[in-house]
């Protein structure tokens, strides 16, 4: 802080810090909306399904015991289809996130750039 407030940049910094926590949230709040309607579609698929199968044992004379048992799977296999979509996105996600570091953190540092501005806060040698 000390080397940021004698180099005058402290705005800098907040401006920078600002604007990369506003891409930050934007992309954040982009992965929790196109999660939540991957689940909200996965969901309704999985109504349908079930509906349908509630539908055929309506329409067909079944035993009570292999419909109870064909509704508590439905309901099962749908309730663990949306479960495994959410953990694949989660997962995508979070490789996707891994490969960007490797490849970050394998690129050859670049030379900063001379700020004028920063040199010209500092004395003048006599």
């Amino acid at each position: 802080m000390s080397v940021i407030r004698a180099c005058e940049a402290e705005e800098f910094f907040k401006y920078h810090f600002k604007r990369l926590q506003d891409q930050h949230t934007s992309i954040f709040y982009t992965y929790l909306a196109s999660t939540r309607w991957l689940t909200f579609t996965v969901e309704l698929v999985s109504d349908v399904v079930l509906s349908c199968v509630v539908i055929y044992f309506v329409l067909t004379s079944a035993n009570s015991t292999t419909v109870g048992l064909a509704i508590t799977e439905a309901m099962m296999l749908t309730s663990e289809g949306t479960l495994l979509f959410i953990f694949a996105t989660f997962l995508t996600n979070n490789i996707a996130s891994v490969e960007r570091l490797i490849d970050y953190s394998q690129t050859a540092p670049e030379e900063l750039p001379r700020r004028r501005h920063y040199e010209s806060n500092h004395p003048k040698p006599t």
